[in-house]
């Protein structure tokens, strides 16, 4: 999988977008605290977004004797990650009560050009993060799962054991949809990709997956045959289907063989498989894609694991354009929807020749009419005649 990230990675970018941004450097921020947490922490809201804000000064204590309530407070500070937790919170160096920013001289530092909102920081910080980080791929080990809501949260480790104690950790969300496909648990290496996205109440930063894939042992050498037989004996499982392989298809002028063709009642292609031995990436699915063009095939399989969970499966869109679906979507439609252009195309012959039917059926009709006029025209001429005659 190109360009993957290690958690420690992440967090390196993630920090560096920070720390090189004005916006997120000593700033104010104003709002009512909600919770506390003795000694040093505390939680600042506006009413509707709130931001976890931390005193990091050992020698103060800037948040003793605070308390809950309506009283609005002014907070000067910087955002600074929590690496270890998946979070983000404001570094407080200065903060006042309400009253005595509006009457202190001692806070003729509060200018507007400094002043922010808690909403408007954070949507400052997510829009920073998606400028830099649009997808992201991570590897990493998962150190713990939790259940919340419509989602299961990973919480991914560097891999190398050597970063494994007192490590980054990165939260990442995944959907039903994608949990359903995969079963992981702690240990487990995996690929993670998706966009990176703040959690404004929790005040986490976190991995909104598209996609989660077991990453292969390198202990576990499986070669190619091994694969193409594991495929094949899916392939089998697809009932009215039958399987060729090394089935030959032209190329321009040239002849290949993809490893496995899955082919419908009709003799049709309804699903090519590519299998590669393990490790064998990028080159696999170009060979895969180039198939799908050159036959028109409407599904395609790329395996380079015996491991069905780590197969990738595509829709041939057609114009060189892809989409990436997962097992169970490739399983229905396969069967379901029809499998080629060909089918699409004896269609169209079929109603071409009962428009060419429907042609000479009017061809006919038109006949008749050009003759039905002839006699209509003879009979009005004999009509004519009898009236003449009559008069005379």
């Amino acid at each position: 999988m190109p360009n993957v990230h290690s958690v420690s990675d992440i967090t390196n970018i993630l920090s560096t977008i920070i720390q090189n941004k004005f916006a997120f450097q000593g700033v104010w921020i104003h709002g009512k605290i909600v919770e506390t947490f003795p000694p040093n922490g505390i939680h600042l809201s506006d009413g509707r977004y709130s931001i976890a804000c931390g005193d990091d000064n050992e020698n103060t204590n800037l948040f003793a004797n605070l308390e809950q309530g309506p009283q609005v407070y002014y907070v000067y500070g910087k955002v600074i990650l929590s690496p270890k937790k998946s979070k983000y919170r404001f570094s407080v160096t200065k903060i006042y009560p309400n009253q005595f920013a509006n009457q202190s001289k001692k806070c003729s530092d509060i200018g507007p050009d400094l002043q922010t909102t808690i909403a408007q920081l954070e949507r400052d910080l997510q829009t920073a993060i998606e400028k830099q980080l649009e997808i992201v791929q991570v590897h990493g080990k998962i150190s713990s799962i939790k259940q919340k809501g419509g989602f299961k949260l990973l919480y991914l480790k560097d891999a190398n054991p050597d970063k494994q104690i007192n490590a980054e950790v990165i939260e990442c969300a995944i959907p039903q949809r994608i949990d359903s496909r995969i079963a992981v648990t702690p240990g487990s290496d995996v690929w993670v990709r998706g966009q990176i996205n703040i959690f404004q109440k929790a005040s986490v930063y976190q991995i909104v997956a598209s996609d989660i894939q077991r990453v292969p042992s390198p202990d576990l050498q499986e070669d190619e045959a091994q694969i193409v037989t594991t495929v094949e004996d899916y392939f089998k499982e697809f009932q009215g289907f039958s399987i060729a392989k090394e089935c030959e298809i032209q190329m321009g002028v040239d002849q290949r063989r993809p490893d496995i063709v899955l082919i419908d009642s009709e003799g049709i292609f309804a699903a090519i498989a590519e299998c590669k031995r393990n490790n064998v990436f990028g080159y696999g699915l170009k060979q895969l894609k180039s198939y799908l063009c050159a036959t028109d095939t409407r599904f395609g399989v790329f395996a380079n694991r015996t491991d069905r969970d780590t197969w990738i499966f595509y829709e041939n869109l057609r114009h060189n354009r892809f989409r990436r679906i997962d097992r169970f979507e490739f399983e229905k439609r396969v069967v379901e929807s029809p499998n080629t252009q060909y089918q699409h195309q004896n269609k169209i012959k079929a109603l071409e020749s009962k428009c060419e039917q429907l042609k000479s059926e009017i061809c006919r009709f038109k006949q008749k009419e050009s003759e039905w006029k002839e006699k209509i025209q003879q009979f009005e001429a004999l009509l004519n005649n009898l009236k003449n005659d009559l008069l005379a």
